[in-house]
Order: structure tokens, then C-alpha cells, then sequence
């Protein structure tokens, strides 16, 4: 055991369970109201008693109270829109407490890479895609020779080659859909809405509008935050309705594209009022929706079990509830995925998920159903 488990100050302890550091005990007091007084009578030495784990105590609620909503934060801008519901924890603890997450890099790797981790084919790509973009292929090509994170040997050339011409075929989907030219930036009045007595208004601009509609694209498979911030964007396209644009969004994913066909101006506005609510309750304490979790829940057509194992995690895949924001704001709750969690996945998911279930042109969606996360 760790030294500071409780398991060694529980008077039910076995009796080769023990420990003399008091300030360890006053610790876990502090971090356990309710941590027993050190008693070390009537202890049965023979006895193996399974002790809880410091996460099974429970703690002190976090976020006992709500915070109060100014007017300042009624103005709202999409992409802060988008960056609450892509982690509306993370956001609350940020933006209204000042908290500042722990975002430090890992530790220099001091093994020998034998393939590309994620975040080094990201960053690889941030550094080829524009210039392959650009016809520099002499020099992505140069970049991509030298990039450190990249095995040595054999190895390293056969992902060198793999990289490349995936690299290259992405950049070539991305210059055919930007065939058509950009028209002149966007940026309309902000859309008002009235709810609870209040005024809130929504302010989105658009910079790289064609006339076919708007494209946005990401070197990795859809993810729900891909679908997420595809899904904001295109209801404030249609929203707003920008005179000589078809309001369709284009996302492009690698191996994956997502279309999102025009929605009724109405049907769009009210949707981003719905959201809206849900951001100004996210404002005032933490909000029960997880990007993950809510995604698979709906697309596994409300089954909740589906998106318990995403935030669970297993032995394969971490769960989402691992984040650090969640351990914070979400302390002292016995169970986040509740009504509000359903509620609120249906609220921002639901109409998606029905608008690619009805639309035979999105690419990614098979006939089992909604493609995965």
C-alpha cells in the first residue's frame, strides 16, 4: 500500500496493517471529515477485513453552490460556445473559478520510438499539412525527414512512407474541396435570445465562407468534439443565413468526411437557444454533460450502459472520467451520469444524430447505424 492509504488508520484494520506518521492521519482527516479516531482496541489480529479505498470516502461536495451569471457573460462568442461544451468542467473551473488545470508536457521519452504516438502525428501534421498545402512538397518532405519523434531503421522509413502519403492525399481532398473561392468575410449582428427574464446574445463570424458553404478539417478520425464543433458551427450558419451561401457544412476528417445538409432558419435558432441554457447553467456550476459519453449515447440509441462504459473506461481505452477537471469539479458526486447527463446529451446530440441517420450522402454512416467516436 501507499503510505498515506487509509486503509492503515481504519480501527477494522488487520492487525499487520499500521502506521506512527500523525501527519498523515490529520491529511486524510482533512481530505475525510469523517475519518475515524485512531483506536486501536478490540482489534482482531487475525482478521482480513477489506478496507475502502481513499476514493471510496466521501468526500466534500465541490461545487456546493451556484455562482451568480453577470450580464457581461450574456455576450457570448461561438467559439467559446463550442470550447464550454467541448469540456464544460474544464471551462467552469477555468473561466469562473481561475483554476488552472494541470497542462504540464510529459516527461522527455527516453526510449527508443518504435512507431508514432498520437500526439507526434498531430503535431507532424500541423507542420506538413500547410505546406503541402501550399505546393511546398520539397519541404514538407524535408520536415518530415527530420522530425525526431519518428523511429530510426527500417521502421522508421516504412511510417515515414505511410505518413507521407497519407499526408498527401488528405492535403490533395482538402485543395479539391477548396476548388471554389472564398468570399468575403461574415460577420453579421449578434442573434438575441430571451429566456429566464434575460437577454443573450450570440455573436459568430465567419471568415472562409464559399459559396457552397463552410469546411472545416482535422487530421485524425471524427471524434465527438469534431462532431461537436461541426454541429455549433453549422447552427449558426443556418442561423444566421449569410445572403449567396448554401448553408452546408463540410467537415474532413482523415478517411472520414461528415456533411451536414442546410437546416430551416427556425429550427436552427431555436436549437442554439436550447444550447445557450445549457450554457448559462454550466456557468453557474458544473454541468453533467461529457462529449464522449453524450455521444455514445445517443448514437447507441439512448442506451445508457453504452455510454457508462465510455466514461468508466476498461483494461483498452481510458474512460473519460479520468480527466483532471472532472476529478475536481465533480467531487463528492456519487453518480454524474444522471437525468441532467441524458437530458443534456439528447439536448446537443439528439438532432444531429437524427440529421445523419435521415442523410444518405454523410459518407461515414454505415447501415448498422452512427459511425464510431
Amino acid at each position: 500500500l501507499q503510505s498515506f492509504s487509509p486503509r492503515y488508520f481504519q480501527p477494522e484494520r488487520h492487525a499487520k496493517l499500521f502506521h506512527f506518521d500523525n501527519t498523515l492521519l490529520d491529511a486524510l482527516r482533512c481530505r475525510a471529515p469523517a475519518m475515524p479516531q485512531r483506536d486501536l482496541a478490540g482489534v482482531d489480529e487475525e482478521a482480513e477485513t477489506e478496507m475502502p479505498s481513499l476514493a471510496d470516502i466521501n468526500a466534500p461536495l465541490f461545487a456546493s453552490q451556484t455562482l451568480a451569471v453577470e450580464e457581461t457573460w450574456r455576450d457570448v462568442e461561438l467559439d467559446a460556445l463550442i470550447r464550454f461544451f467541448c469540456q464544460p468542467c474544464a471551462y467552469w473551473l477555468t473561466q469562473r473559478l481561475g483554476v488552472v488545470l494541470d497542462d504540464e508536457p510529459d516527461a522527455l521519452d527516453d526510449d527508443e520510438p518504435f512507431r508514432v504516438a498520437f500526439s507526434a502525428r498531430y503535431a507532424l501534421a500541423d507542420r506538413i499539412l500547410p505546406l503541402l498545402l501550399e505546393g511546398a512538397e520539397d519541404a514538407a518532405s524535408a520536415v518530415l525527414a527530420a522530425h525526431p519523434a519518428l523511429p530510426g531503421g527500417a521502421m522508421g522509413q516504412w511510417w515515414r512512407d505511410s505518413e507521407w502519403q497519407a499526408l498527401r492525399h488528405f492535403a490533395m481532398t482538402i485543395r479539391e474541396a477548396q476548388q471554389m473561392p472564398l468570399l468575403p468575410a461574415v460577420t453579421p449582428d449578434p442573434l438575441s435570445f430571451e429566456f429566464d427574464d434575460q437577454t443573450w446574445r450570440l455573436r459568430a463570424s465567419f471568415p472562409s465562407l464559399r459559396a457552397e458553404g463552410a469546411l472545416y478539417y482535422r487530421y485524425d478520425d471524427l471524434r465527438a468534439k469534431d462532431y461537436l464543433r461541426a454541429w455549433l458551427s453549422h447552427l449558426a450558419l443556418c442561423a444566421i443565413e449569410p445572403s449567396g451561401v448554401r448553408c452546408q457544412t463540410r467537415w474532413l476528417g482523415r478517411g472520414e468526411n461528415l456533411t451536414l445538409p442546410p437546416l430551416p432558419r427556425d429550427t436552427a435558432y431555436e436549437q442554439l437557444g436550447v444550447l445557450l441554457r445549457y450554457y448559462a447553467l454550466g456557468l453557474s456550476r458544473p454541468l453533467h454533460f461529457f462529449p464522449k459519453s453524450a455521444w455514445e449515447y445517443v448514437k447507441s440509441g439512448d442506451k445508457l450502459e453504452k455510454a457508462r462504459n465510455v466514461w468508466q473506461g476498461s483494461l483498452y481505452h481510458v474512460g473519460e472520467r479520468q480527466h483532471p477537471a472532472y476529478a475536481l469539479a465533480l467531487r463528492g458526486i456519487v453518480d454524474p451520469l444522471d437525468e441532467e447527463f441524458t437530458a443534456s446529451a439528447r439536448a446537443v446530440f439528439g438532432m444531429l444524430g437524427e440529421s445523419l441517420r435521415r442523410c444518405a450522402s454523410v459518407a461515414a454512416i454505415s447501415t448498422s447505424g452512427l459511425p464510431p467516436i
